[in-house]
């Protein structure tokens, strides 16, 4: 990418580091790592990227949970 290119990372990150539960890395995300938001600006802000938006979904997903249960 040149000085002026752009980019979008998307992923599912964490709060916190560590693995996930048990049951998520089985049926959900087998073999996979969630880095926390931290742990992704360390590997960031050394190559000099600059995040101009970070959102957090996870409301989003809590609004959907308890909808669904009104089915």
């Amino acid at each position: 990418m040149g000085d002026t290119g752009r980019g979008l990372l998307h992923f599912v990150g964490r709060s916190h580091t560590g693995n996930f539960s048990r049951w998520i890395r089985k049926r959900i995300f087998p073999g996979a790592y969630a880095p926390s938001l931290a742990e992704a600006m360390n590997i960031l802000q050394p190559r000099h990227y600059s995040v101009l938006d970070v959102e957090n979904l996870r409301p989003h997903y809590e609004n959907a949970r308890a909808l669904a249960g009104s089915f």
